[in-house]
């Protein structure tokens, strides 16, 4: 698509014929560029084409139509899908930083609580924004995110997707910003993160690890698998008993085996 030039086209269609009215976020010219968003998401695969969605003016228009239509669903979903592709760029993450992106995506959480779909797609997008970007941490801590977040992930204790970014979150939190641990612990983020330690083992280990980040007591040690008693020792055998793998040397079953693997057998007696 990018080759074949498509790209100025699509990122043209976001957003046409679009007043931006309340009243129309269920119309279909919102529908349409939710459709558009996604697809230029999928597109949006390497840091070249990024740029040049950034450069099209996409990243403008996402992030105006997120704050135009920030209570539709339909729209926001996509929008935040489509940013969260866009974020994995250091610059992309700068120009969200100055659109107060952060602070839009704590209001999302708290907004959409009960659609799982929405809260995912903006869990992917607050990951995004919060690894490797301090300010990025500051802005959504101080627009009460630790709040809404966890809000979030106790509202869907069953969407797995939504839980590992909030794990992930809560890391990038705790390890970037002096008040991250604090603010999560005063919320209640310890037990929700160790009951989230019992769902798989996926989500186990992304939970120690948030935990770790902020220095509560976890057991990094393998623990032992086995039962009393039982011993895993390889039998050894007797260092002055008969010597078997020699006489197996001799077998004409064995010469032909090294034979097949290349060894030259023309020497052994």
């Amino acid at each position: 698509a990018v080759e074949a030039g498509v790209l100025p086209l699509l990122v043209a269609q976001v957003g046409r014929d679009d007043t931006g009215t309340e009243a129309e976020a269920g119309s279909s010219s919102a529908r349409r560029t939710a459709a558009l968003l996604l697809t230029l998401s999928r597109i949006a695969c390497s840091n070249k084409t990024c740029e040049a969605l950034v450069d099209l003016g996409a990243l403008d228009q996402a992030i105006g139509l997120l704050r135009r239509y920030v209570a539709d669903p339909g729209v926001c979903r996509p929008c935040a899908i489509f940013l969260s592709a866009l974020a994995g760029n250091d610059d992309v993450k700068q120009r969200l930083s100055e659109a107060q992106v952060p602070e839009v995506t704590s209001a999302l959480l708290s907004g959409h609580l009960e659609s799982s779909g929405t809260l995912d797609a903006v869990a992917q997008l607050l990951t995004a924004l919060t690894t490797r970007h301090t300010a990025n941490c500051e802005a959504f801590l101080a627009a009460g995110g630790a709040e809404t977040l966890l809000a979030a992930m106790r509202h869907h204790p069953r969407h797995a997707g939504l839980n590992k970014r909030g794990c992930l979150t809560c890391r990038n939190l705790a390890v970037r910003t002096e008040d991250g641990t604090r603010l999560l612990l005063d919320q209640g983020a310890e037990p929700l993160l160790r009951e989230l330690m019992g769902k798989s083992a996926e989500m186990h280990d992304l939970a120690k690890a948030a935990l770790r980040d902020m220095h509560r007591d976890v057991s990094l040690a393998q623990p032992w698998k086995g039962m009393p008693g039982e011993s895993y020792m390889l039998e050894q055998g007797d260092a002055n008993g008969e010597n078997r793998f020699s006489q197996y040397l001799d077998t004409p079953e064995a010469r032909a085996a090294m034979e097949a693997a290349g060894f030259d057998t023309s020497q052994m007696v």
